[in-house]
């Protein structure tokens, strides 16, 4: 979720503060990014970034960051917003797979933008998207999240359909809405986007790592030992609970 967080505070000039952000590298590599933009950001402890976009002042992505971590994608469609135009370079990170990004390139075509692909990079143009009537051809957590960034400032309605129910998806929503977005659907498969013309800062508590409770739990079951997971929320995990269920994991 945090790394979802950070690109979306670049759709508002306002001040951010953002509780609960994880210490790891690829959030460093974030808030390396947005300082490359004149963005100022102030950690005020271990978990807490203090966040003011008024500065922003640039649309060119550090090639050298984006080579490291392939989530900068989610970068495009806030300075594409922001700015009219984006040139991004072709992301790097981990390897464990081909994750192409040509649904989130086609969901942008939808809403107006060009696209060029050059061999080395893209260069995305919109003087203002428009809202759109879009329906994923697959399920994609990250697509959902980059078209609702592209939607909430869009002129007119968008309506995503086939969209992933990811808690981080409608997080990400309810992010939106305490800055004066207008998003409904909330949790289905069908989300509604109301554009606005300005979004607001605010204050927001990122959500605990699903993934990382899901890893506690099952170290503890293959090691036979009995492991106390805090600061989670087990309704993130109800389908792996089914699963510690039918092996015979008590908990």
């Amino acid at each position: 979720m945090a790394i979802k967080l950070l690109p979306a505070v670049l759709l508002s000039d306002g001040f951010f503060e953002l509780e609960n952000m994880p210490d790891i590298q690829d959030v460093r590599l974030m808030i390396e990014i947005l300082k490359s933009f004149g963005v100022s950001v102030e950690k005020t402890n271990g978990h807490t970034y203090k966040i003011n976009c008024r500065a922003l002042n640039k649309a060119e992505i550090p090639v050298d960051v984006v080579k490291k971590m392939r989530a900068s994608f989610l970068f495009i469609t806030p300075m594409l917003v922001r700015f009219g135009e984006v040139k991004f370079p072709h992301p790097g990170g981990d390897a464990i797979g081909r994750r192409p990004i040509d649904m989130i390139l086609d969901s942008l075509r939808h809403m107006g933008a060009s696209v060029e692909e050059n061999f080395d990079s893209y260069v995305i143009k919109a003087s203002r998207l428009k809202g759109a009537d879009y329906t994923f051809r697959w399920i994609t957590h990250t697509g959902t999240e980059a078209m609702i960034m592209a939607a909430v400032m869009a002129e007119g309605r968008s309506i995503l359909r086939n969209c992933a129910l990811e808690p981080e998806v409608s997080a990400l929503c309810d992010f939106f809405n305490k800055q004066g977005a207008r998003i409904s659907g909330v949790g289905t498969p069908t989300i509604v986007i109301d554009g606005v013309d300005k979004l607001g800062g605010t204050s927001f508590r990122c959500i605990p790592d699903r993934i990382e409770t899901g890893t506690f739990v099952t170290m503890a079951a293959l090691t036979g030992s009995e492991i106390g997971v805090i600061n989670c929320d087990p309704k993130h995990l109800e389908v792996f609970w089914k699963y510690m269920d039918m092996v015979g994991v008590p908990y």
